[in-house]
């Protein structure tokens, strides 16, 4: 969490430490203990057999060694893993968008279909493998 309450109570099946400034950017440390490498360490370091019961003692988590470059390289790889991750977002909100505006066209052409308007419309052998019948092409009936 980059920002807590000041008297914040939690269990005791979380930790809470901060980053020495001097050493480690914050923004930096989250990057690496939430990269796939470090999360699959501490899985490895977890023991218990149910997901409620599993357990991560504070001994084992300081074994969990974290690569420390220099601040500037931290800053620079900060840098660089939020502008990726900024694409990864505009990624996804393209896909997502895309995914509506299909839903929306694959509604209309079922819609057109059922009205019988598709006849002579559609050229494209692909999209009528897609419905769920075969519009005849000269007269626009379902068959």
């Amino acid at each position: 969490m980059r920002q807590v309450r000041s008297h914040l109570m939690i269990c005791d099946k979380v930790y809470r430490f901060r980053a020495e400034p001097s050493r480690v950017l914050p923004e930096y440390l989250e990057i690496v203990l939430n990269s796939p490498i470090i999360m699959s360490h501490i899985e490895d370091l977890k023991t218990g057999t149910s997901e409620s019961g599993m357990n991560l003692t504070q001994a084992k988590f300081r074994q969990i060694r974290v690569p420390l470059p220099s601040l500037d390289q931290q800053k620079e790889i900060t840098k660089r893993v939020n502008q990726m991750l900024e694409i990864a977002g505009q990624i996804a909100r393209n896909v997502e968008r895309t995914e509506k505006q299909l839903e929306r066209s694959s509604q209309a052409i079922l819609a057109k279909a059922f009205r019988g308007e598709l006849g002579g419309l559609v050229k494209d052998t692909r999209l009528l493998s897609l419905l769920p019948f075969r519009p005849d092409h000269e007269h626009g009936d379902a068959k």
